[in-house]
């Protein structure tokens, strides 16, 4: 047979002599797609022809089934041997003359949406364009048009014909005489692809359409708090940064953030049950909701305000402010609104609030530091009395006594040896082998509790302890690699994370020096982390810490890259060896890694010679998903959780193959000499030793 089907593939044969090519790629079909003319609508074929006669031929073979009745001298000549073929399907034909033609019945079938599935051009149309310029033309409006050029040996040459169409699109060449077999499986086959190839495409847009309708979902999800449906802190941070520069821009108008905190909410909590606090700060959205004045709200976050920052916190940005006094007034109504009291489970509560109001002007730059300001004079109304309203207002103390309470225990824990550091390790992703390890602090108190930094790094932020704790820190960390190297021969390789604050003390790069030497141990085994925010704020102060930092040897790392305010011409400029994508890409609300994000970041970072580690890898698709994208180191929960050292070493010793550390020495500490210096004002940040 000319043609046949074997397995799931059609193949188009050859009868005793080649007269037809593929130039074209030939699809595989599933077997018994064979489709009827009803069932696929591209069983129309137009053929192009300057022979009446072969017209009449082409009926014959593709139109129905012949009845047996012999072709004549002219058919015989064109199609072989008078050889009877009858089509087992029949297709819909439409005739062309001359080529201009049929490049206008593709254009009408076009226009109706009705293309054809097939055409049969004939090379040698005279006095017309010929076939090959027919096809160009046909393409250019019907790009997916699948054509058979039908030519006798005498026309063009192979090479001729792919040098006119090549790269412009698929075609069959079909050499005279032809077989009527041969025509009807072409025609067969082409309009099966034809359809085939339209289904896909269909399916190509439904899914897109269902990715792009899941992507918007996923986008609230990550945008609202599931709890109040309201915008949630990030959304919130995100709108008020926003606001904050179109402040400086316009300076005659002022905005507000109101930072709402309810009062005595853990005791309700603690009596009734987190279902019930869970229904009273649902109810409080309603109301703080329904009390604000649409005008109140010029500046929208996602679409409503106010926000749900986390516990029983609220926020309400408030834009274009007629007077200053008028958020005062906001926040009056707002008070006066919870007065009224709220049942919960057949129980009446009555609730206050207490609420800090921050300004912000032109003079403004930093979103972070009017939410702190807010809750400073959040604060300051609960040490009032609660159920107050205060401005924030240079001088105001932060929980005062509490805050001096907190910095005399630090400091008594600093004398007393209270302080832990703990090791989570940074591993080789396609081997999970141990490459080093970051070092976190923790605080175990005289009550044998133990602290995260999110419950005290604050302080020693603002108390300046974070100099004298970093020192610590670095001193363990630098005991810990000295005591490796002796018990096992081999560079232990720790990352320490490093403030602002501490960047831009005097004695920082003297400090680090003295206790590297101290204890005798290459400053190559240590990388320090410094966050975004940390490392561009007061560019010119940190520039010069980090550039001495990398001339000593020491790996420079930018933390929680993505979430603050970086520019590639920090990343080029600054002497950092290597970026840690934050954990909010790698495992958001839904627990996917953010791949579009993530692949840019990788890009970036393998332009400009930098290592890659991603943070919160707590999933095995979040570690598929980057050992695809190539990223090569990570950490994470799924990775292995903080622990303390002795553990932390007896893993590593266990199996995790120390030779993995040497390795990782050229990829984490690029060459010394990082080119030049960047200025970008961003918010200061404390320490990412928090985690």
């Amino acid at each position: 047979m000319p043609g046949h089907r074997t397995g799931s593939a059609f193949v188009c044969g050859f009868p005793r002599r080649r007269r037809w090519s593929v130039f074209s790629t030939v699809a595989t079909y599933p077997r018994g797609s064979h489709m009827s003319s009803l069932e696929n609508p591209y069983r129309r074929v137009l053929v192009v022809d300057d022979n009446p006669a072969l017209h009449d031929d082409f009926e014959k073979v593709l139109r129905s089934p012949r009845q047996g009745s012999e072709c004549d001298a002219l058919a015989a000549s064109l199609f072989g041997d008078g050889v009877t073929s009858d089509a087992p399907d029949g297709f819909e034909l439409d005739h062309a003359l001359q080529g201009m033609e049929g490049v206008e019945l593709v254009r009408a079938a076009v226009e109706q949406k009705r293309p054809y599935g097939a055409a049969f051009v004939d090379v040698r149309m005279p006095p017309g364009i010929d076939g090959v310029e027919t096809i160009e033309r046909m393409w250019a409006i019907d790009p997916k048009l699948l054509c058979v050029v039908c030519t006798a040996y005498s026309d063009y040459s192979l090479a001729e014909m792919r040098a006119r169409l090549k790269g412009k699109g698929s075609f069959l060449l079909l050499k005279k005489p032809f077989d009527p077999v041969e025509v009807q499986q072409l025609a067969a086959t082409l309009s099966e692809m034809r359809q085939f190839e339209n289904q896909a495409g269909l399916r190509r847009e439904e899914l897109e359409r269902m990715v792009a309708e899941r992507t918007q979902q996923l986008r609230l999800l990550a945008e609202t708090d599931p709890l109040t449906h309201l915008p949630n802190r990030a959304s919130f941070l995100d709108a008020l940064q926003k606001c904050v520069v179109k402040r400086q821009f316009a300076s005659r108008s002022e905005s507000a953030v109101l930072f709402i905190d309810l009062d005595n909410f853990k005791l309700i909590n603690d009596t009734l049950g987190h279902g019930a606090g869970d229904q009273l700060l649902a109810e409080l959205a309603k109301r703080i909701r329904s009390h604000i004045r649409s005008n109140d709200m010029v500046f929208s976050v996602g679409g409503s305000l106010p926000a749900r920052l986390g516990g029983d916190e609220f926020a309400i940005l408030i834009d274009d402010l007629n007077h200053t006094s008028h958020a005062d007034e906001i926040a009056q109504r707002l008070q006066t609104a919870l007065q009224d009291p709220i049942e919960i489970g057949g129980r009446k509560l009555f609730v206050s609030a207490s609420i800090g109001i921050a300004l912000i002007d032109s003079e403004t730059t930093d979103a972070m530091d009017v939410l702190r300001r807010a809750d400073t004079a959040m604060y300051a109304a609960k040490r009032a009395g609660k159920n107050q309203v205060q401005t924030y207002v240079p001088g105001m103390k932060i929980e005062a006594n509490n805050q001096l309470d907190l910095e005399t225990n630090l400091r008594s824990a600093l004398d007393n040896d209270e302080f832990e550091l703990y090791l989570q390790p940074i591993v080789r992703l396609e081997s999970q082998a141990i490459a080093g390890f970051e070092t976190l602090l923790r605080w175990r108190g005289k009550d044998g509790r133990l602290r995260l930094p999110g419950e005290f790094i604050l302080a020693t932020e603002e108390s300046g302890l974070i100099v004298r704790i970093g020192k610590w820190v670095l001193r363990r960390a630098c005991e810990i690699v000295a005591n490796h190297r002796a018990n096992h021969g081999e560079d232990l390789h720790l990352s320490v994370n490093f403030s602002r604050r501490q960047l831009i003390e005097t004695t920082f790069i003297e400090d680090v020096r003295n206790i590297i030497e101290e204890f005798d141990v290459p400053p190559s085994c240590f990388n320090f982390e410094i966050t975004e925010s940390a490392m561009i704020a007061d560019a010119r102060i940190t520039y010069g810490a980090i550039k001495e930092l990398r001339d000593l040897g020491v790996g420079i790392h930018l933390d929680d890259f993505g979430v603050g305010m970086s520019s590639l011409s920090s990343l080029r400029n600054f002497p950092i060896t290597a970026i840690k994508i934050d954990r909010c890409f790698i495992s958001g609300e839904d627990g996917l890694c953010d791949l579009t994000l993530v692949e840019a970041i990788l890009s970036i970072a393998e332009a400009l010679d930098l290592s890659v580690i991603a943070e919160g890898i707590e999933t095995e698709d979040q570690l598929a998903a980057l050992r695809s994208m190539g990223c090569t180191f990570g950490q994470g929960h799924l990775l292995g959780y903080p622990m303390p050292v002795d553990e932390a070493l007896g893993r590593l010793r266990e199996g995790k193959q120390s030779e993995s550390l040497r390795s990782m020495i050229p990829r984490l500490a690029p060459p010394i000499n990082a080119p030049g210096t960047a200025s970008t004002d961003v918010p200061p940040s404390i320490s990412a030793v928090q985690r």
